[in-house]
């Protein structure tokens, strides 16, 4: 036994619904109301090419990538995704790593590497040193020298 229905009897008009129009959604809106993002707009490089082969492939760097190396604050980062510590974005500043590499091992997150000469990009193996945490860190700054049991590494000798 098979039931037939007769969809028109269930239109909106048939059972006192407001009918939706189609209406133009702005720029950049798909027709249910998400927004689908500035590939999908007219005047964007990418619309309508889509399909072709070049577009979005695998390896393909953009024209600002840097070599996942970038600075912020006077710091060079360096992007290292399977380094224990990296940032949220995964990238790790060089001066940890420098240390790290002449340590053979990882730093812990306590742990703070000083710059001597207060540049943040000279990361020279000898212009670095490591302290055991941010307490004897800033006890050198403000009086020039520290308890040696506070600095695991000394770049100066």
């Amino acid at each position: 036994m098979s039931i037939k229905l007769d969809i028109n009897r269930f239109s909106a008009e048939t059972l006192g619904l407001p009918v939706l129009l189609e209406v133009d959604m702005p720029r950049g809106y798909k027709k249910d109301g998400s927004f689908a993002g500035k590939v999908y707009q007219k005047g964007h490089p990418f619309y309508g090419n889509l399909d072709k082969p070049n577009y979005f492939k695998k390896g393909h760097k953009p024209y600002y990538w840097k070599g996942g190396k970038y600075k912020n604050n006077g710091y060079i980062f360096i992007l290292k995704p399977e380094h224990p510590f990296c940032n949220a974005i995964g990238y790790v500043r060089e001066h940890r790593l420098v240390v790290e590499k002449y340590l053979k091992r990882y730093l812990k997150p306590k742990e703070r590497v000083h710059h001597i000469n207060e540049i943040k990009d000279d990361n020279r193996i000898e212009n670095l040193m490591l302290f055991k945490n941010q307490t004897y860190h800033s006890w050198f700054h403000c009086k020039g020298f520290c308890n040696p049991k506070g600095i695991i590494f000394d770049g100066r000798q």
